[in-house]
């Protein structure tokens, strides 16, 4: 079942939404056309190098931007032109996990005040029921009722992305967009973290949009992938056979260049210099 949908989603910084059949400017598009689904209790994995358009295009799925032009859909629902207030209908049904949790907090806040925010913003109001349900987030990310009253900077990385992912998971979302969410940690909390939102997503019925330019990690992780370069999908395969059976000569660049276990695994790289134009 269809999740969240984007049909020929475009986005293009300082461009007026487009009328009828008028072109826009020639200014490149940030995304450009894309088209994707999730579905329900699967991770879709949006892999590709920094600027090519992965968190813009999140941010438009997440409403947090609008589309130049293409569609949003939610359940079968088109939420494209929905403004603010009818957002918060859905809002608390589709959250974010950060790159750097830390700087996604207010410094000032202590944990509980942090995980309240977004119960206070459902209409959540009262104090203890905010407390408990801040604690039942606290406790499915393997935190202490303790750490309520920290404040970001007395916690260790690992732990700021936990209360990171709390704060997501405190409405009870169906959907998680994760932005680069292993990126600022070492390699033991990254096998952390990766194996609590896999367990996560089987006990609280997620499904993941995982934005990353680390295709390490996409065969572990990722049920189906999309590969992202200058605003555009130029490939999708399973996350089990996207090491096997990539198609696109980008695709196998960005392979290559996954550090080897061993020196005598080093591959010698190419330079790419096909025309990088859509596999599908």
């Amino acid at each position: 079942m269809k999740l969240l949908e984007a049909v020929e989603l475009t986005k293009v910084y300082g461009a007026k939404r487009r009328l009828r059949n008028q072109p826009f400017s020639e200014q490149a598009p940030a995304v450009n056309g894309v088209s994707l689904e999730l579905r329900q209790n699967e991770t879709l994995g949006l892999v590709g190098e920094s600027g090519c358009g992965k968190s813009t295009l999140a941010r438009m799925l997440l409403r947090l931007e609008a589309p130049t032009s293409g569609r949003i859909r939610y359940r079968d629902m088109d939420i494209t032109n929905w403004n603010f207030n009818r957002m918060r209908e859905i809002r608390s049904r589709m959250q974010i996990v950060f790159q750097n949790s830390f700087s996604s907090f207010n410094p000032a806040f202590d944990v509980s005040r942090i995980l309240a925010e977004p119960l206070r913003n459902s209409g959540i109001r009262s104090r203890d029921e905010q407390r408990r349900l801040s604690a039942e987030a606290l406790e499915s990310v393997g935190l202490s009722e303790a750490c309520l009253v920290r404040r970001p900077a007395e916690l260790s990385g690992g732990q700021q992305q936990r209360v990171g992912i709390a704060r997501a998971i405190v409405l009870r979302p169906e959907i998680l967009i994760l932005d680069e969410p292993f990126s600022s940690l070492d390699f033991s909390l990254r096998r952390q973290t990766m194996h609590l939102l896999s367990e996560l997503k089987q006990q609280l019925r997620l499904s993941y949009l995982f934005i990353t330019h680390d295709l390490s990690i996409i065969e572990h992780f990722c049920d189906r992938v999309a590969v992202m370069r200058q605003g555009e999908i130029l490939e999708r395969q399973a996350g089990v056979e996207l090491q096997t059976k990539a198609r696109h000569p980008y695709t196998r660049m960005l392979l290559d260049a996954i550090p080897a276990q061993h020196p005598r695994q080093r591959k010698i790289g190419h330079v790419l210099t096909e025309n990088c134009t859509r596999t599908e």
